[in-house]
């Protein structure tokens, strides 16, 4: 009960619960076969997977916009979403890079034109909502866990 197994959703990093299928490879899998504590995970499976949705979301935006300059989308989603939801900014140089992490390489004009769209991208208020979305499914995922599963695992060695 202290451990709190997670694992990541790329590319933003971003540590959620594990889902079912993390748990049934981990040293965790015996707990699944509680039915209380199974259907407590359902939950956790859903909101996982609506925290998938909204990053697939985000990620496809991102390519969208910036197909034209060869960005690297996984890097430029998790920089977007870096800076909406904790901060930060671009660092523009022989690349455009966030947090030592290359976004962009090209030409200086190239460079500016991208920075130019990420900018534009940071002020989009359906962009800014597709990353609250995400940083409130991932509280309500640990949420969950810590008040719900963790009640039916003190059910289940009380014997309840």
């Amino acid at each position: 009960m202290r451990e709190r197994p997670s694992m990541v959703i790329e590319p933003l990093m971003v540590p959620v619960p594990c889902d079912t299928s993390c748990l049934t490879n981990s040293k965790f899998r015996e707990l699944l076969a509680n039915p209380k504590f199974r259907m407590g995970m359902e939950v956790v499976d859903s909101l996982v997977d609506l925290v998938r949705d909204y990053v697939s979301t985000l990620t496809r935006e991102v390519i969208t916009r910036l197909n034209e300059f060869e960005a690297d989308a996984s890097q430029a989603t998790f920089a977007l979403y870096q800076i909406l939801e904790v901060g930060g900014d671009f660092v523009l140089g022989e690349d455009l890079t966030f947090q030592g992490r290359t976004v962009v390489r090209g030409e200086f004009q190239k460079l500016m034109r991208a920075l130019k769209v990420l900018e534009s991208m940071k002020r989009d208020q359906d962009i800014k909502l597709t990353c609250d979305e995400i940083r409130y499914l991932t509280e309500a995922l640990w949420e969950h866990v810590d008040k719900n599963l963790r009640r039916i695992l003190v059910e289940v060695q009380s014997g309840s």
